[in-house]
């Protein structure tokens, strides 16, 4: 397997990220969407990782990925119920991790000229606060 690949300049990647927001080219988003190095669907997702629907993953499979991440928010997001574990099985490779890692993995990817597609979750609502006993 080839580990150096071309590096890709033409298509969508992410300029900056920060909690609340993402910049893709000069265009700044406040809510989730769905990326890939050919298309961008700012109508795309949840508002949250439990907000997630199959609908979800299969506007994400219809994008014939190569490699799939899911940023999940400010926090990694487990998937516990057996429903989420059934869509885990769509993308056996897929993961899963913070939006802003999943940022920088998505154009490294990306400029490596792979089909790498990212559902980017913006929390609308943060997480509530944790109680300390």
């Amino acid at each position: 397997m080839n580990l150096l690949q071309e590096f890709q300049t033409e298509g969508y990647s992410i300029r900056s990220y920060r909690e609340g927001e993402l910049q893709v080219g000069e265009t700044r988003y406040s809510r989730s969407l769905l990326l890939a190095p050919d298309q961008l669907d700012p109508a795309w997702g949840p508002d949250h990782p439990q907000a997630l629907q199959r609908s979800h993953f299969e506007q994400i499979l219809a994008l014939q990925p190569e490699i799939v991440l899911l940023g999940s928010g400010t926090h990694r997001f487990l998937f516990t119920t057996p429903e989420q574990q059934r869509w885990l099985q769509l993308f056996p490779g897929m993961e899963i991790m913070e939006t802003g890692a999943a940022c920088r993995t998505y154009n490294l990817l990306r400029g490596e000229g792979r089909r790498v597609v990212a559902g980017l979750i913006i929390q609308l609502h943060p997480d509530p606060p944790r109680l300390h006993l």
